[in-house]
């Protein structure tokens, strides 16, 4: 897998919950299908789809964070001390930090154990 992940589609929007509840009520109140997808800021057309299935997707695509945002804020902030105190860290020492870090707290992760030492799997985009 490339280091590097560009989506394919940049422009697609998430709908959470409260978006298609409002949207929803919206519309039950009277507003058009298209003016509703404007208020909640996503296209009339992806609105519609979500309003159809009635299945909204949790996530974009495949790919999932290993560390959810409280781990990956202590992560970045050691990252970041350790930078001001002119530790040059090179794209190996960051891959190795996280993979010590995901062993350290027990945190289950998808780094390729067969090079434990330095994962290529981790994306720093």
């Amino acid at each position: 897998m490339p280091r590097n992940y560009v989506r394919k589609r940049p422009d697609r929007t998430m709908l959470t919950e409260a978006q298609i509840s409002r949207a929803k009520s919206s519309i039950a109140d009277g507003m058009s299908q298209r003016r509703a997808a404007e208020e909640v800021g996503n296209s009339e057309g992806g609105l519609r789809k979500r309003l159809k299935n009635k299945n909204t997707p949790i996530s974009l695509g495949r790919f999932r964070p290993i560390f959810n945002e409280a781990q990956e804020l202590e992560f970045v902030t050691h990252c970041k001390k350790m930078d001001d105190m002119f530790f040059g860290l090179t794209i190996k020492d960051l891959r190795r930090l996280a993979y010590e870090f995901a062993v350290a707290n027990n945190i289950q992760h998808r780094f390729n154990l067969s090079y434990a030492e330095i994962p290529d799997t981790i994306d720093f985009t």
